[in-house]
């Protein structure tokens, strides 16, 4: 009735089962005669008229009601109750409500998820010292490549660094074959790629190393090294402040699907041939003191391809490139993460130096150090105009299919060509490199 101080009970479904007793009821139903005092009443059903209550689950089990605005709690050992059998009168005898489990932005998955970004973290930095220690182990230079060609007419580590793409195209696409695409990001052709190219090629021969090999050199205990990098944050952002910015690249979903087939039959072509050359020579990669080029590039392209999927592209370069705020890239907004993964890599490379016995600690001089520092700027620049350096374009860039990858690669081959033959011709020594059996070494 209107005005009267009961309310009326609810109707239950025939089928449904009968509701247990709410111990605020003395006569089960909830509302009943003696629940509550009219005002409390009246309170209730206005709130739960205006917006429904949510169930969570309660101590023991037992759902728990809560009304939005959170003055009145209270728990009811049954089935779902209407709001009004809900009550509490003050937030001092309110009793805590149970954290959410499984929901999200519950302490539960909270602490899911940081632990899975630290187990993450972890296997990125792993597999980045990884990379190190294979590009240490199988002697990668760019510039060691082609001083082969000039002193020996023999291409095994230019090759390689082809064979380190074929590895990581292959590998990315039977990965988006099986549903894990890697996003990845194109440039288009631009001449201005080529010419930073050339003028990366004319720094890593004055440097006497690329972007992998000036860290696989630091890491052996040859200080000067350090300069190069240091010139490469210099050529950068100098390029950075006179030149305009960079245009982002063009985002690629994945690799194209028929790219599977090619790739099984390189993997298992190459595998095989990998397979049957470390049986019959007896080279294990722990204990040789140099890798096999083709071991060697297919640890790298797998470590590199892990990196990829995980959604945290990374080199050398790229890392300095976004320090100096001087290139368009996809992932600047992590250069702390791309600090880390460098730091994990020069790691894995003193670890490989260390156990070879390969370190000495070398005094830079002040004339080599300034020359380092030079050649690192004439490198930075044109890494800031490609952009990238040869371990990205290796690595990354012609694995993504990108236009400008191959035209700026070929161009820096040409500018170590160019500048080592100028340097032979003025009397320089070459670096020496000796070849046996897809087995590099450099020759002191």
């Amino acid at each position: 009735m209107i005005g009267s101080n009961t309310l009326p009970p609810p109707k239950l479904a025939p089928s449904a089962a009968p509701r247990r007793r709410c111990p605020l009821s003395p006569t089960g139903v909830p509302g009943g005669r003696h629940d509550l005092p009219l005002r409390q009443r009246r309170i209730l059903r206005a709130v739960a008229a205006t917006a429904p209550p949510v169930a969570a689950p309660g101590r023991g089990g037992s759902p728990r009601l809560t009304i939005p605005g959170g003055a009145f709690q209270r728990r009811c050992p049954g089935a779902p109750q209407p709001p009004y059998c809900v009550q509490e009168r003050s937030h001092r005898h309110a009793e805590p409500t149970a954290p959410h489990t499984g929901r999200a932005g519950s302490p539960e998955r909270t602490i899911r998820k940081g632990r899975g970004v630290t187990a993450g973290l972890a296997l990125a930095l792993a597999v980045a010292a990884l990379l190190g220690a294979a590009a240490h182990r199988g002697g990668l230079c760019t510039v060691r490549a082609v001083a082969e060609v000039l002193t020996t007419r023999r291409g095994h580590i230019l090759w390689s660094f082809l064979k380190a793409s074929f590895w990581t195209t292959s590998l990315l696409a039977l990965a988006a074959a099986a549903g894990h695409a890697a996003p990845l990001a194109r440039f288009s052709f631009d001449w201005i790629a080529v010419a930073g190219g050339l003028l990366f090629g004319i720094g890593a021969a004055m440097n006497g190393a690329c972007a992998l090999s000036t860290f696989a050199r630091l890491a052996e205990g040859h200080v000067a090294m350090a300069f190069a990098p240091l010139g490469w944050l210099a050529g950068m952002a100098a390029l950075a402040h006179a030149a305009p910015a960079a245009q982002p690249p063009d985002q690629a979903a994945a690799l194209p699907g028929w790219l599977a087939l090619p790739a099984l039959v390189w993997i298992g072509a190459e595998g095989l041939r990998l397979a049957r050359r470390l049986r019959r020579d007896g080279l294990g990669p722990g204990g040789a003191a140099a890798w096999p080029l083709s071991l060697a590039v297919l640890v790298m392209a797998a470590a590199y391809a892990a990196l990829l999927l995980a959604g945290a592209p990374w080199s050398f370069t790229s890392t300095a490139l976004c320090t100096a705020q001087a290139g368009a890239s996809t992932t600047c907004g992590a250069t702390g993460l791309l600090w880390l993964l460098s730091g994990a890599a020069v790691a894995g490379m003193a670890g490989s130096a260390a156990l070879r016995g390969s370190f000495r600690l070398r005094r830079p001089r002040p004339r080599a150090a300034l020359r380092h520092l030079a050649a690192g700027a004439t490198m930075g620049a044109g890494a800031a105009l490609i952009p990238g350096g040869n371990d990205g374009l290796i690595l990354f860039g012609l694995p993504s299919l990108s236009p400008h990858a191959l035209p700026a690669w070929l161009a820096i081959v040409g500018g170590i060509l160019l500048t080592l033959a100028a340097m032979r011709r003025a009397g320089a020594r070459l670096p020496g490199v000796s070849c046996e059996a897809d087995v590099c070494r450099a020759v002191p």
